[in-house]
């Protein structure tokens, strides 16, 4: 069903996307496909993409990482997100971002850098 929206694109416009995802990410609790939505819509919508951002966002502050599915499924979206993702994996806790790393080793060397940046570093300190 999922994939027969996001094929139905003059129905499922980027705006009913958006609102979908806002109503999806305040359900508790987190859909097991909330995930798998976020990734598609930035491959159908990538105008989305901050949107989809701010959600993982959203899902740090709701401690994600306790549903391993869905745990999972946030860190390939913050890849796919990524570079615009970098600040929301500093908001990790550091077990957590350490975890994130290991499962997508290739995030690491950008990341670092990014987290040098003192601009960066004024704004998770």
């Amino acid at each position: 069903a999922v994939n027969v929206c996001f094929a139905a694109r003059q129905t499922f416009t980027a705006e009913v996307l958006a609102m979908a995802i806002n109503q999806l990410v305040e359900q508790v609790p987190l859909p097991l496909l909330l995930m798998r939505s976020l990734i598609q819509t930035v491959a159908a919508a990538p105008k989305l993409r901050p949107r989809v951002v701010e959600t993982l966002n959203k899902l740090v502050q709701k401690q994600v990482w306790r549903n391993p599915r869905l745990w999972e499924g946030f860190v390939k979206c913050a890849q796919q997100t990524a570079p615009d993702s970098y600040l929301v994996l500093l908001q990790l806790p550091v077990a957590k971002l350490q975890e994130a790393l290991q499962k997508v080793p290739a995030l690491r060397p950008p990341l670092a850098k990014y987290a040098s940046h003192p601009h960066v570093q004024a704004t998770t300190a």
